[in-house]
């Protein structure tokens, strides 16, 4: 019985995924019906939505499948393919974050597998791909985007990238009130709208934080801000060892899962906003029912480190 209620975890994920892919398929075949904003910002930038209506959260599910299938599936060309085919839809989203991440948890398991042969020659044929290509990337929106947002960070007084403004004043106040920030509701959570954190910093009068627009996006500054550096580590430990738990302490995994925490929680809501949180746990007890199984070829792979 309980081995059959785990299962309903893994149908529910890969339901949520197949929606997904359906809603990308879609939006490319008829974009007018997908228009999620009409500011002129994203019309230009013609970014796919999907059902979600939201690139990042399109992105971040195909990352979740992506890392599913790298830790479930046996190791073969298929899974490279779908792999492969993921990172290239993930890239097509024009997601920052969730390619990044992707990418990462992809070297991460080629690293635990000691594939580091294979490595070699991905890292020597991206290399080759940059300098063929340098242009193109160069020139391309992610790039320039991304260059741009990080030329910003040196002066966040006057940047209008939300995201660096949040994770600035974020550190700030851990460090003010250290350890255990400026306290619950005062800064980037739904009931901080007016608080005086945003007066003492001087926030207030911006607009994003006038409008409550843009500043659940760093859920990792939120956290340090409103619960401090302490605050943040037991968030951040308490994750690690319900993942611990379930995947039965096969560190290598474990630590994938936190990183993609960390590194989604930085530029994007996740354990405040249920898209993202609940998308995590299916793939959380997905992963755990496959593991368990005396089938699973994850102990053969890397040796249960």
């Amino acid at each position: 019985m309980a081995e059959k209620n785990s299962r309903v975890f893994v149908v529910a994920f890969l339901s949520c995924a197949a929606f997904s892919i359906l809603g990308y398929v879609l939006n490319i075949i008829f974009p007018e019906y997908f228009v999620f904003s009409e500011a002129s910002w994203h019309l230009e930038r013609g970014r796919i939505g999907g059902f979600q209506f939201k690139p990042n959260d399109l992105a971040i599910s195909l990352c979740f499948l992506m890392v599913f299938v790298l830790f479930s599936f046996s190791r073969g060309l298929g899974r490279h393919v779908l792999v492969f085919l993921l990172i290239g839809l993930i890239y097509l989203a024009s997601s920052r974050t969730a390619l990044l991440v992707a990418l990462i948890i992809f070297l991460l398991s080629m690293f635990y597998e000691r594939r580091y042969v294979s490595l070699f020659f991905l890292g020597g044929g991206g290399v080759c791909v940059l300098l063929a290509f340098h242009d193109a990337v160069f020139n391309s929106f992610l790039f320039s985007e991304t260059v741009s947002n990080f030329s910003q960070l040196a002066v966040v007084g006057d940047t209008q990238y939300i995201r660096a403004i949040m994770v600035y004043y974020g550190v700030l106040l851990g460090v003010m009130f250290f350890p255990l920030g400026s306290g619950a509701a005062s800064y980037g959570s739904v009931m901080s709208e007016g608080g005086l954190i945003y007066q003492m910093l001087g926030l207030s009068e911006i607009e994003f934080f006038q409008r409550m627009e843009g500043i659940y996006d760093s859920n990792a500054a939120s956290i340090v801000g409103e619960y401090g550096f302490l605050g943040f580590l037991v968030f951040f430990g308490f994750a690690y060892k319900i993942v611990s738990q379930l995947l039965g302490g096969r560190r290598s995994l474990v630590f994938s899962l936190v990183f993609l925490l960390f590194a989604i929680s930085l530029t994007q809501p996740l354990f405040s906003y249920q898209v993202n949180s609940i998308n995590f746990l299916l793939l959380l007890f997905s992963l755990s029912y496959f593991l368990k199984g005396a089938s699973s070829s994850f102990d053969a792979r890397v040796g249960g480190r």
